[in-house]
């Protein structure tokens, strides 16, 4: 692939409606089986266990083991549903989603477990807001770009780059305290250093800005090639306090939070759009 080359949207299927199946780069394929059929907190379970067996054998090293067990969260909260659920119906599949955070907590422990699911439960609140509220497509990425080049997301802001030079966005999610803006478009290594010097201040004693340069740069590095991308980081504060925007245990999204998704877009990423 040559630099500068147009990108289409990357991923095979769109959030609309359709589940994205993280796991196929593995070496071994989880195949669903008639025994298996049952209620989607069970295969959801069943698949997460069968990650967990794989990882204890040593055949998924750890960030693939927290990438498919994570996405395969994200998977069951869109097909769950939940913003758009009737009253009457959410009890039944808030039982479900239980299920598998109380398996999840026991296997990742109660710390890593909290980590790991705001992350997740951030990508869920962004995706649905830019995707059924916002009105973007939204894709997931491949497997690959998600555990090498860390992009969580890509959004189409136009259909053609002709309108928008940069008409397709690869987002870094992240969930960290306080973010004062949520979208923070980056172009270089410096972009970066800048955005971790605006961040500190608010950062934990455990927040590691190496790890979050680095995972910058790879995003940088990938996104790069291509002519009509635009890398972002998309960073939601945690779920709980006073500034949250997205349910802690169900990753619904704020009220207001696709409308100030969709503000900041508007002024930091279709300010080029060509007239």
């Amino acid at each position: 692939m040559n630099v500068g080359e147009q990108y289409p949207p990357p991923a095979k299927k769109s959030l609309r409606g359709e589940k994205y199946t993280p796991f196929t780069p593995l070496k071994e394929k989880v195949v669903a089986t008639p025994e298996s059929e049952g209620t989607l907190s069970q295969e959801v379970l069943e698949t997460a266990h069968t990650f967990a067996e794989y990882f204890k054998r040593g055949n998924m090293t750890t960030a693939e083991f927290g990438q498919a067990t994570g996405k395969l969260l994200v998977d069951q909260l869109r097909a769950l549903d939940l913003p758009n659920t009737p009253r009457a119906e959410r009890v039944a599949k808030m039982a479900e989603l239980r299920k598998t955070l109380q398996y999840y907590q026991e296997v990742f422990g109660s710390e890593d477990f909290a980590k790991h699911r705001n992350g997740f439960l951030a990508e869920y609140a962004a995706s649905f807001c830019l995707a059924e509220q916002v009105g973007y497509e939204v894709f997931e990425p491949r497997p690959e770009e998600d555990l090498r080049h860390k992009v969580d997301l890509w959004v189409e802001l136009e259909d053609e780059p002709d309108e928008l030079p940069k008409n397709v966005v690869a987002l870094q999610t992240k969930c960290m305290d306080s973010p004062r803006e949520y979208v923070y478009p980056i172009s270089t290594r410096a972009d970066v250093q800048a955005l971790v010097t605006h961040l500190l201040p608010t950062m934990p004693e455990t927040f590691s800005a190496d790890d979050f340069v680095r995972q910058g740069e790879r995003m940088l590095q990938y996104t790069q090639q291509f002519g009509n991308v635009q890398a972002a980081y998309l960073i939601l504060p945690w779920p709980g306090g006073e500034n949250a925007k997205f349910n802690i245990q169900t990753g619904e999204p704020d009220a207001r939070l696709a409308d100030e998704l969709y503000d900041e877009i508007d002024r930091k990423l279709l300010a080029y759009r060509e007239e």
